[in-house]
């Protein structure tokens, strides 16, 4: 699982921004496989799930509230808070939730080298 992971993010990175260190497997014998995203803006399931992560915190749609610790669309109704961050973190533990991290971070760099341009 760890391997998935570390590949699949260092895929989806790499195509967001230029990276000097990839992962590399170690053990050639061992095969890892690259889950195709259905998404066409994304390379990877990783893409893909930064992509709705960032769909679901998007500030011209919904609002964050911070004492709450989630955002909420007009109604009043948790788009995504810590349940879904638990859940998150449940599926794909320290090691996936720092991949996405991973992913934003690049994600950020991108949009901001084009504003700067």
């Amino acid at each position: 699982m760890i391997k998935l992971i570390n590949y699949n993010t260092d895929l989806e990175a790499q195509s967001l921004i230029a990276l000097r260190q990839t992962f590399t497997n170690d053990d050639e014998t061992e095969i890892i496989p690259k889950i195709e995203s259905s998404d066409s803006n994304s390379i990877t399931f990783m893409g893909q799930l930064l992509r709705q992560f960032i769909n679901l915190c998007d500030a011209k749609q919904y609002i964050y509230i911070e004492w709450m610790h989630g955002w909420y669309d007009s109604s009043g109704i948790e788009i995504m808070g810590l349940d879904l961050m638990t859940k998150l973190h449940k599926c794909f533990g320290v090691l996936g939730l720092s991949g996405l991290d991973k992913l934003l971070s690049c994600a950020v760099h991108n949009r901001l080298k084009v504003l700067t341009i």
